[in-house]
């Protein structure tokens, strides 16, 4: 192909994943995250091989992203986690999408932008308690519980469902996940006694979903599980990485023993050496701290040490003890073997969320 440097997106490994999160959540509906482009994976296609197996209900972060995943399908659920401008309501309301409502004073605005527009159709919601992230929600308190009944006596609004997020679900028997589901459990249980059950009810996402396969209430949230990489970092993942990162040899140097290469001359050879060019950097998010080692396939997997600093468009590795190494060998930066974005993540002391939805948008997206 044309492309230097571009991403494999494996998407029977997909199929696989969401066969496995099926067979692991029984009768729950499993609510497929694909914010953030579906992680750097690319949403449409992704949305469209998850519907193809039968996943009906997608999350997003926010407005535009939504309005991506009606694009590719007219007839799924889609729930925004993130905030949504009221003045929006009329665009929620069209493409039929739900919003978290996260507080009573945004319930109490969207509701009325809602019931100003012309045709007055309220909003679909689930709302969204707090049970110890503190980031968004109505507080799991008797206050929330009050609040909550406000909300949902707005005219504005249809809310159906209830959620929330716990913030430690990725530590092994953490004492505060406990708090927070016990806190939740309790606080739906209030608002129920008072304005009735709630058709859906999710807690659990894919950290939960591994350790906490009893709390998967109706529904789960299935984000970094779907495209296979850890969800908790003690814990192996019981998916198939779906995006590989892939770049090619454009130039070969024959450098002798005790000369820099890149900027800083941070990396000095210790010997005469062949250096290797790889046409991939920074800016297609390979940041300079994800140094260390890449495949060389065609060599039998051999690896080669990224030496000196990564550029924005191009890195160099060692490749003297790896023969037959030509300008146009293919490099594998990480992948379903080998070397995963896991493993590129712990050299940046990060999450492999962060390496794969980093991965920038003039890298071309390839599907299998």
């Amino acid at each position: 192909m044309s492309d230097l440097t571009y991403a494999k997106i494996n998407l029977d490994n997909l199929t696989e994943n969401y066969g496995t999160i099926k067979r692991m959540t029984g009768d729950c509906r499993v609510i497929c995250v694909v914010k953030a482009d579906a992680y750097g994976h690319g949403v449409i296609p992704v949305v469209r091989r998850l519907r193809n197996l039968g996943a009906s209900f997608f999350a997003v972060a926010n407005l535009s992203e939504a309005l991506q995943v009606r694009a590719a399908t007219r007839r799924a659920d889609i729930l925004i986690l993130g905030y949504t401008d009221p003045r929006c309501a009329d665009i929620l309301v069209e493409n039929i999408i739900t919003q978290a409502i996260i507080s009573k004073s945004y319930a109490t605005k969207l509701a009325s932008a809602a019931m100003s527009t012309r045709e007055q159709k309220p909003v679909l919601g689930h709302l969204a308690l707090n049970c110890g992230m503190n980031r968004v929600g109505i507080d799991c308190t008797d206050r929330g519980v009050n609040e909550a009944s406000a909300v949902l006596a707005l005219p504005g609004l249809r809310i159906n469902g209830i959620f929330s997020h716990l913030s430690c679900a990725d530590t092994p028997n953490s004492e505060y996940t406990d708090k927070q589901i016990a806190a939740y459990n309790k606080t739906v249980e209030a608002i129920e006694a008072k304005c009735g059950k709630f058709a859906i009810n999710h807690l659990c996402n894919s950290a939960a979903l591994m350790q906490l396969p009893c709390q998967n209430q109706d529904a789960v949230r299935a984000g970094i599980m779907l495209y296979g990489l850890k969800s908790t970092p003690d814990t192996p993942p019981l998916t198939k990485p779906v995006m590989e990162l892939w770049s090619t040899v454009t130039h070969i140097a024959h450098v002798c023993k005790g000369q820099p290469i890149s900027y800083g001359a941070a990396f000095v050879t210790e010997r005469p050496s062949r250096i290797a060019t790889v046409a991939v950097g920074y800016a297609d998010g390979f940041r300079r701290a994800y140094a260390g080692d890449v495949i060389i396939p065609s060599a039998g997997g051999a690896r080669a040490p990224i030496v000196g600093r990564i550029c924005m468009d191009m890195l160099m590795i060692d490749v003297t003890d790896i023969p037959g190494v030509t300008v146009g060998t293919d490099v594998m930066l990480f992948g379903s073997s080998g070397i995963t974005a896991d493993d590129v993540a712990a050299r940046a002391d990060t999450i492999g969320y962060e390496v794969v939805t980093g991965i920038s948008k003039r890298v071309p997206r390839v599907y299998n």
